[in-house]
């Protein structure tokens, strides 16, 4: 009798779980499919550091899952401002903040480098830029879909910018004589340090376009629990852990690019 009722028990128990893991909300993230360290397509996988972080924290929610998917970047924006995806992890704007909301604290700070060949025969005036004016002066390769351009340097002000589909590409025109500087994340030099290629580049910092700029977690505003779901995100970040596993995964992608058959010395090809 006793056995019996333990196995009802066990039984209900299973019955229950699967209906709370069933009861959970789904929220489809859509991520740039190039943009290593933080977010790429691999074997048709989507990874990354915001990838693998955002599905770490809500393993922790009762309410909601996240489930990942990549595209080129411009794709992924139209995909969530046509609601057919719910959210990325990315840069705050006016554009982004009519349609989004976005969480409280940066998910990631980042600081902004001028990076040139050092085969580049304009490469001592390129290290002497201490303005946007400066700037206007050269050519900057650029990918499709940056918000930065935007933002800090857009084509109407008079900026130079070359674009190309992605930032390996940006890489590969600069170190082939093609435009002059790229404005990169701080994470591309840690990768390239990381790899033992800086040899072909240098960099100088590109505080005088902007002093930092922070990734947050954005959700469009249309979906019906979207505050709730920045909520919970915000309560389940806000933990030693949390941070730690962000950490964690930074050192991680940046370490071990070689993994990576896509990314492995892609910029210095």
């Amino acid at each position: 009798m006793r056995q019996t009722k333990n196995i009802i028990f066990i039984i209900l128990f299973f019955i229950n779980f699967n209906c709370i893991s069933m009861s959970k909300v789904n929220v489809k993230m859509a991520y740039f499919d190039n943009f290593y360290p933080f977010s790429f397509s691999d074997e048709n996988i989507t990874k990354g550091i915001f990838v693998d972080y955002l599905e770490y924290v809500f393993h922790n929610s009762n309410k909601y899952n996240v489930t990942s998917y990549s595209f080129p970047w411009e794709r992924a924006q139209d995909f969530v401002r046509k609601n057919q995806y719910d959210g990325h992890i990315t840069l705050v704007n006016e554009k982004r903040n009519l349609f989004l909301y976005h969480n409280k604290n940066p998910i990631f700070t980042d600081r902004l480098l001028l990076v040139y060949s050092k085969n580049n025969k304009n490469k001592n005036l390129i290290k002497q830029i201490k303005s946007k004016n400066d700037l206007k002066k050269f050519t900057i390769n650029d990918y499709i879909g940056n918000s930065l351009s935007d933002l800090y340097y857009p084509k109407k002000d008079g900026f130079d910018i070359d674009f190309s589909a992605s930032i390996e590409a940006c890489f590969k025109k600069l170190l082939n004589g093609r435009g002059d500087v790229i404005l990169a994340d701080r994470s591309i030099i840690d990768m390239l340090v990381s790899q033992k290629k800086r040899a072909d580049i240098g960099f100088i910092d590109a505080s005088f376009i902007v002093q930092k700029y922070e990734y947050f977690l954005h959700i469009r505003k249309n979906l019906p629990y979207a505050k709730d779901f920045i909520d919970e995100f915000d309560r389940l970040s806000n933990t030693n852990e949390s941070k730690n596993k962000f950490d964690e995964l930074y050192k991680y992608y940046i370490n071990n690019v070689s993994k990576f058959k896509k990314y492995e010395s892609n910029i210095n090809k």
